[in-house]
């Protein structure tokens, strides 16, 4: 029975590759193949260091340098949308994890902008809501979330847009089903 390999994009459409050479003459003819730039995982990492470059852009004209991280606009937002959210819960939504949201949520509170309560309804679980000062950064913070969204698609037509939102859904949704 022959196997079977997955195609991957290449410069030549034509050229088929396999994920993992075996043998050592394999190993060779994929490490000249190889090409960084053409790889999802540096592609993805690009892209979002041009979307945090121009979220701080964007950010800095309203609020100053350095005002709010990309995970702290995240986290922020969500309580916004959300007050009284569990903290497993808002790590799932934001996809963070545990130890580094516990942190991010430590700092937000030192700076007054979260409220973290025992939760009414389970009492080994708390609830983090948005104080007065949380709540008025957030709006504003959320009131200029569309010009960074518009800032970083800008190069994208319509249609394009649409189809790369569309992409990273499935892609998001995906590799996060199979990781429950």
């Amino acid at each position: 029975m022959t196997e079977c390999r997955p195609i991957l994009r290449s410069k030549d459409q034509n050229q088929k590759r396999a994920p993992f050479a075996t043998t050592a003459r394999e190993r060779k003819e994929s490490a000249k193949r190889y090409d960084l730039h053409e790889q999802v995982g540096f592609q993805l990492r690009v892209a979002n260091q041009i979307a945090v470059e121009l979220f701080s852009e964007v950010l800095e004209s309203d609020f100053g340098r350095g005002a709010v991280t990309t995970t702290q606009f995240a986290v922020l937002s969500t309580v916004w949308e959300r007050p009284g959210i569990t903290q497993s819960e808002l790590a799932s939504y934001v996809s963070m994890d545990m130890p580094t949201l516990n942190e991010l949520l430590k700092r937000l509170i030192r700076r007054g902008l979260l409220l973290a309560e025992v939760s009414v309804t389970d009492k080994r679980r708390r609830a983090i809501f948005l104080s007065p000062e949380g709540k008025r950064l957030a709006e504003r913070l959320r009131s200029s979330g569309s010009a960074v969204s518009e800032r970083i698609l800008a190069p994208l037509s319509a249609s394009d847009r649409v189809a790369l939102g569309r992409i990273l859904d499935t892609f998001i949704a995906s590799h996060r089903a199979g990781a429950k």
